[in-house]
């Protein structure tokens, strides 16, 4: 405790704190550090103070335990901090870990899941960052704090791939978050789209980029922040609907605005360059090498930096692209050594990848001297590394070993091969939709096993089912929830097709009576009807009484309202027309007939001024929906729209812009079909041409004295 002869710059170290002025702090701290150099709360504000400078070393030389003395104990958490911000991160978890946590702060378990996230560590990060946000009841702070952890705890989950448990543990909190009249930072949504990208749920995932641009926008954030946001929803778009859908094409311009944009977060960039090279597939690829290469080089010669920043995953993506790009332009060579030298790269690392493998299998079936026998042991090599890859635990590398095997006996016209090698792939592919639909139709359809076909179905359901219920492991690809249900309606559909309905009936019914669990509401809706279907073959007054909850189609509503107004305007009561006597006139007759002609002329349009205004809403919203299918195909920019031409309705020797030939048939004249002919061809098609000029030239030879004209036995006689 300082004497009252300090009690001045006490008073002034606390002004200078309170109001963040921390050189000023920092002055005063050092002053009085002199005086009293066993001042904890001094010694305290000068670390704090060079922290908040952004000078870690000399903050870690005030805080060691050499100056801090009997303090520095109390000075813990400002050492592992500059110890965290100086990249020595086990130093800084060693401090942490045997800190005392008595005082019931947060600050040390916080900083302990930022060192454990940089660590690499980012399942323990989760659970640190979900610890803290159970335990975060008091809002004292405000809600921004509260917001962070969430923010955090998203990150962690989602580097962990464990995207669907955040989504799911933080989904109270995180649904406040998300309010469009929540007063928070773009960061929360931005990161709840990244797990909800991780967990497959793509339209969720939008909806969050949505609000995370909306809020960069007004919080006026940096061009980083934004294009990382339109990566985010490139990438949302391009795996909604795969590499050659509609939405690709807005994907590949997000990417390509980042890439010209020029952000300044080599990151963003390195990302952008290799999700615009999985749009354009085997097009333009010497540019997305070109921009693949600068973005993700380590030196600085190649003009990137990008890979320090990249995650393990992020620089395997780019550097598996690369050896792709190459394999496409028949640089094999140069993709074998890429290739290597990447799986030399993941097994250092230890986490081997069977795709760098695959891509050296594929080369090798590339070489034009290759003999069947060795297309046989590349096929061979495959099924032998999908057998391995399973028994290491990885399903999802042993799938892409036997779909590539697959494939290869595909192309060689061997269909029972390819259709043994798919089936002999242990893990959880053939549990998957994709994968059970591919068996199912490959036995129908080149094996001509129908039974046998169904009854793998129904043993993949009941696998799936049981694997659905189990944890799932890093690799597996065993369906959950969401997968499940997909499956059990895929089956229920075949069935239906195939005549089973009572069992599709009981498929949808099971489906239906556990809650629709992991259906949307679409779905749920299309799973009634076709239940609906299924019973309509079995139990029709089921099916009906089913049929009467399913809401009315938009065309059905439409039918009903034309109906009411037709009814409306006749005015004609059926019961009491049928009650009437015959009619002994026309009379009737010309009423419904000028009844008739009025209803027509009242929907005739005539002029655009008769347009009547739900005509011209009704015209505006189907050209509002030309113009989007125009946009999502890449056939119009609203920004730079196209005039069409004004002379398209002429005929093209009338339209300004023509020139005609010249040299070798310049006179030359093509007008109409059947006018091109020649003038002597139809003057023969001329009978009263031919009629006059025979005429004149029997006037002519009249008029001729005698003893003139050819001479011979072929003379005309007069």
């Amino acid at each position: 405790m300082a004497d009252s002869s300090f009690q001045a710059e006490f008073l002034e170290l606390r002004k200078a704190v309170k109001a963040e002025d921390f050189p000023k702090a920092l002055a005063l701290a050092s002053a009085l550090l002199v005086s009293l150099p066993e001042d904890h709360d001094v010694a305290k504000c000068k670390c704090v103070s060079l922290i908040h400078l952004s000078r870690f070393d000399a903050a870690l030389a005030v805080a060691t335990k050499e100056n801090a003395g009997r303090y520095a104990a109390s000075l813990s958490f400002e050492r592992a901090y500059c110890l965290y911000q100086t990249g020595r991160l086990d130093e800084a978890l060693s401090i942490v870990k045997n800190s005392d946590r008595s005082d019931g702060s947060a600050n040390l378990q916080t900083l302990e899941a930022q060192i454990l996230f940089r660590l690499g560590r980012t399942s323990e990060a989760a659970d640190r960052y979900q610890e803290l946000v159970d335990n975060d009841e008091d809002d004292d702070d405000g809600e921004e704090d509260g917001s962070e952890l969430v923010s955090n705890a998203l990150a962690a989950y989602t580097a962990s791939g464990r995207g669907a448990e955040g989504i799911d543990k933080l989904g109270i909190r995180l649904a406040g978050l998300l309010r469009e009249d929540a007063d928070q930072s773009h960061e929360v949504a931005y990161n709840a789209a990244c797990a909800k990208l991780d967990a497959g749920d793509y339209a969720g995932a939008a909806a969050d980029l949505k609000v995370a641009q909306d809020r960069c926008a007004r919080e006026d954030g940096d061009a980083a922040e934004a294009a990382a946001i339109s990566v985010q929803r490139g990438l949302a778009l391009l795996k909604s609907g795969g590499p050659g859908s509609a939405g690709a094409a807005q994907a590949m311009r997000y990417f390509l605005d980042v890439l010209k944009g020029k952000s300044g977060d080599d990151q963003v960039t390195a990302v952008a360059a290799c999700n615009l090279a999985v749009v354009r597939r085997d097009r333009e690829l010497f540019d997305s090498l070109k921009r693949l290469k600068a973005a993700s080089a380590a030196d600085a010669t190649a003009g990137g930096k990008a890979v320090s920043k990249l995650t393990p995953a992020q620089q395997f993506a780019c550097g598996l692209n690369v050896c792709l790009l190459l394999f496409h332009m028949g640089k094999l060579d140069e993709s074998a050594a890429a290739a290597k030298a990447l799986e030399a790269a993941t097994e250092a690392a230890g986490e081997p990848s069977v795709a760098p493998a695959l891509v050296q299998l594929a080369i090798k079936l590339r070489q034009p001297s290759l003999s069947t026998e060795g297309r046989t042991a590349v096929v061979a090599e495959a099924l032998a590394l999908s057998k391995d890859r399973a028994a290491a635990g990885d399903e999802r590398g042993a799938a892409e070993a036997g779909c590539f095997a697959a494939e290869c006996l595909m192309q060689r016209g061997d269909a029972a091969g390819a259709t043994a090698a798919l089936a002999a792939v242990q893990g959880g592919l053939l549990l998957t939709p994709g994968g059970a639909a591919t068996l199912f139709d490959m036995r129908e359809r080149y094996l001509r096993d129908g039974a046998g076909a169904l009854a793998g179905l129904d043993t993949a359901l009941a696998e799936a089912s049981d694997a659905a219920r189990a944890p799932k492991r890093t690799g597996q690809l065993s369906p959950d929830a969401h997968g499940l249900a997909r499956l059990v309606m895929g089956v229920a559909k075949i069935k239906v097709a195939k005549g089973q309905f009572v069992e599709a009936a009981a498929l949808y019914e099971r489906l239906l009576a556990e809650g629709g669990a992991g259906l949307s509401d679409a779905e749920r809706l299309d799973a009634t009807a076709q239940l609906v279907l299924a019973l309509s073959w079995e139990d029709p007054e089921q099916a009906m009484a089913l049929a009467a909850s399913l809401p009315k189609s938009n065309a059905a509503v439409k039918r009903e309202a034309e109906s009411e107004d037709e009814d409306e305007d006749d005015g004609i009561d059926p019961e009491a027309l049928e009650a009437a006597d015959l009619p002994k006139s026309n009379r009737v007759r010309r009423l419904v007939a000028d009844k008739a002609a009025a209803k027509a002329e009242k929907k005739k349009i005539e002029t655009p001024e008769a347009l009547s205004a739900a005509a011209k809403r009704r015209r505006a919203k189907r050209k509002a929906a030309h113009l989007k299918k125009l946009l999502d195909l890449g056939k119009y920019d609203p920004k730079r729209p196209v005039q069409p031409d004004p002379e398209r309705w002429l005929a093209k020797q009338m339209r300004s812009s023509f020139r005609r030939k010249r040299g070798k048939g310049a006179g030359k004249f093509s007008g109409a079909q059947g006018g091109g002919g020649d003038s002597k061809d139809a003057a023969k098609l001329d009978a009263y041409a031919r009629a006059q000029q025979k005429k004149e030239a029997d006037a002519r030879a009249a008029e001729e004295p005698a003893g003139k004209g050819k001479r011979g036995p072929w003379r005309r006689l007069k």
